[in-house]
């Protein structure tokens, strides 16, 4: 929404700083209005240009503050060359809002503007609103009987006694300003203005001529029209920037504390699967050697002297089969592997043993 304020307050055609101190300026006015719960009156233009939407983000959050506190940043498009001060346009006293030169703005464009009224509207609409009877000298009907900050117009009087402000006279017949001259002439009132707008504050005209002309930045800008404030990051902006700084911080203890689970769950795995095929393994080898007890048990029961010998050959295939099993489930576990080829051999030198020792006995019998 500032991006359109900004716009519709100033337009693209204002210089870039002219532009980012009506940013601050706007965005503290609202948040003033906030505090006070008062609607803030201010122009809108949705359809901006980059030229401002980048002189608003290059101030975002920035606001002008007076002892530490938000302020009433008021503006108006054009001084009469000196600022109004808000004591004397409203009464009351804000240290900030005192009169100031705003050198330039006599060069702005309508500048001075001549509103013509008839002798037969000005009485018609002096009738309707106060219901006082004029004299029949029209040169008589006003007189400006107080003034402030130059040419800002306190006080009119009416030809009947009557005393009006010069903010009514300007309401009344919808001037510029309330710096005005009235003069009469040829049977009209002719009401001179001096710039546009009540006065108070920054002049929106001021700050663009003093960024073009004095290239001066929006902060001085800023600090040329509110006295003795400071330009500084909003509360609301302070504590944005903590908020997002601790989200970051969190997000990234987060992520670091799922890594580390990830990679125990990791761990854990590997080491069950491990301990499961040296078991499988394991339990293989010890009934191979079962079988091999078995045989010559056998053997011894039944009396016989020459012990048995286990087929090589199908021992061999058995152990081939076993050895084939075993490889399949346990993969990658070379350590098993090992010790299965040792029982194997142990085995086989086992049953060339006992074939000498049968060789030995037949010899034996037959001498």
């Amino acid at each position: 929404m500032l991006c359109q304020v900004v716009n519709g307050e100033m337009g693209p055609s204002f210089s870039s700083e002219a532009l980012k101190a009506q940013a601050v300026a706007a965005y503290t006015y609202i948040l003033y209005c906030e505090s006070i719960d008062e609607i803030p009156e201010l122009g809108l233009n949705a359809n901006y240009t980059s030229k401002i939407e980048n002189a608003v983000s290059a101030v975002e959050g920035l606001v002008c503050t007076y002892n530490g506190k938000i302020i009433n940043a008021v503006f108006s498009a054009c001084s009469t060359g000196i600022t109004a001060s808000s004591k004397n346009a409203w009464g009351g006293s804000l240290s900030y809002l005192i009169s100031v030169n705003s050198k330039y703005d006599t060069q702005a464009t309508d500048y001075e503007v001549d509103t013509t009224l008839s002798h037969t509207m000005v009485q018609m609409t002096l009738a309707l609103r106060l219901g006082i009877d004029l004299s029949d000298n029209p040169e008589d009907w006003f007189e400006i009987t107080g003034t402030y900050d130059g040419s800002y117009v306190s006080e009119v009087t009416l030809c009947d006694g009557t005393t009006v402000t010069g903010d009514f006279i300007k309401e009344l017949f919808g001037l510029r300003s309330n710096a005005f001259i009235i003069s009469y002439k040829d049977s009209a009132f002719t009401f001179t203005t001096y710039g546009y707008g009540h006065g108070v504050g920054m002049s929106q005209e001021g700050a663009n001529f003093y960024a073009s002309k004095d290239s001066l930045k929006f902060d001085q800008i800023l600090k040329h029209y509110y006295t003795g404030v400071k330009v500084e990051l909003s509360d609301n902006a302070q504590k944005t920037v903590v908020e997002v700084e601790k989200t970051e911080a969190t997000t990234t203890t987060t992520k670091k504390t799922t890594t580390k689970k990830t990679t125990t769950k990791k761990t854990t795995t590997k080491k069950k699967t491990t301990t499961t095929k040296k078991t499988t393994t394991k339990k293989k080898t010890t009934t191979a050697s079962t079988k091999k007890t078995t045989t010559t048990t056998a053997a011894t029961a039944a009396g016989q002297t020459t012990t048995t010998v286990p087929d090589e050959t199908t021992y061999s295939e058995d152990e081939q089969t076993e050895e084939l099993t075993t490889a399949e489930q346990a993969e990658e576990e070379t350590t098993t592997t090992a010790y299965y080829e040792e029982e194997t051999t142990t085995i086989s030198e086992e049953a060339e043993t006992e074939a000498e020792q049968q060789e030995q006995d037949e010899e034996t019998l037959e001498e």
